[in-house]
């Protein structure tokens, strides 16, 4: 495909209203000093309802591509450009995300887009200059912002894409502008079919019930600290050091990838239960077994401990799931966890950003 290399991205660097309607989000020439609460449906991108649906992908093509979607953040997660004044060059492919919103509004008259959630980044952007433009600030009463402006970041893309509104705490994203107190989404549980309602709620003052787990101060990452992982009633041995880059929480990313030696021990202590380990066809995958449902049925709960402060006691705030074989390993030497979508679902994930702390359950 053609690269594009024209100014035609809008950063979203201006403080957006927003409006109590579902996915519908409206600038305003004065904006409200508290911003409003609401609430957006999120559609799975193997989902009728999305636009990058493709009817002719059968099951393993689907699951192939959410391996490449896995990958594809692992990458950005590694990358050395995932810092504060090389962000506006990342890898924010549209169709490599799990999840997108419903249709939006911007702009006075409102023009109806949509653009992709993601939790593990604080960068936003729509275009502004394209065969058909999303939005065309020269024909907005609230914003008139030029393509060639000051808040106009030029790059490279050789990929379609629509937007993006980045959810952590930092300075870019939508949370931090728009003076929200935080964020919480339920993924749908992972048996239900794609077209299952999944949800995002814009919150102001974000009330957090039960155990929570302070954020790691870091710029541009929401990480937990994770202190070690159980399956059953069986703490694996992996020493701390190898959680030192912390836990992400991340919707855009299907599958959870576990640092190198810390997936190999879970890998063994699996075995134990069922045994039969058989090669992965993708070469992707490393927990593939040849096996029963009743001894998949037996299998205990997987656990991931991060640590919570209360009252100068340690107690540990658990991220349990029934076990999926959806482990994509990571590279050798990287020790940043990450917990994707299928083992997020059927959760509630509340971030607490003028706090720092998340609660997952």
């Amino acid at each position: 495909m053609t690269s594009v290399t024209a100014a035609f991205t809008i950063l979203l660097l201006i403080l957006l209203q927003f409006s109590s309607a579902p996915a519908s989000f409206l600038s305003s020439p004065e904006p409200r000093n508290t911003p409003t609460e609401f609430s957006a449906r999120l559609i799975n991108r193997n989902s009728v309802n999305s636009p990058f649906y493709n009817p002719k992908l059968a099951h393993y093509d689907r699951v192939k591509a959410a391996v490449n979607i896995s990958i594809a953040r692992q990458k950005y997660f590694q990358s050395k450009r995932f810092r504060l004044n090389d962000m506006m060059n990342p890898p924010v492919k549209s169709s490599d995300y799990e999840y997108i919103t419903t249709k939006f509004s911007i702009g006075s008259p409102p023009v109806e887009t949509f653009a992709v959630v993601d939790t593990a980044s604080s960068l936003s952007w729509l275009q502004c200059r394209r065969p058909k433009p999303v939005f065309d600030p020269a024909k907005s009463q609230s914003r008139k912002v030029p393509c060639k402006g000051v808040t106009i970041q030029i790059f490279k893309m050789n990929y379609p894409g629509v937007g993006v509104f980045g959810l952590n705490r930092g300075q870019l994203s939508i949370i931090s502008q728009a003076g929200y107190g935080g964020f919480s989404y339920c993924l749908a549980p992972k048996d239900k079919p794609p077209e299952a309602e999944s949800s995002l709620h814009f919150h102001v003052n974000n009330n957090i019930t039960g155990n929570s787990t302070p954020m790691l101060i870091k710029p541009n990452w929401d990480l937990l600290n994770m202190v070690s992982i159980s399956l059953g009633d069986t703490r694996l041995v992996i020493p701390p050091e190898n959680f030192k880059d912390g836990l992400v929480i991340d919707s855009s990313v299907p599958f959870t990838m576990l640092e190198h030696y810390a997936l190999a021990t879970l890998q063994f202590e699996i075995g134990r239960w069922l045994g039969g380990q058989v090669s992965d066809p993708m070469h992707k995958f490393n927990l593939c077994y040849l096996t029963t449902d009743y001894q998949i049925a037996r299998l205990p709960d997987l656990t991931f401990h991060c640590t919570v402060v209360v009252t100068s006691a340690m107690l540990q705030l658990f991220f349990k799931t029934i076990f999926d074989p959806a482990f994509l390993h990571s590279t050798r030497g990287q020790s940043r966890e990450v917990i994707g979508a299928v083992h997020s679902s059927g959760k509630n994930t509340q971030n607490d950003n003028a706090k720092g702390i998340m609660l997952h359950r």
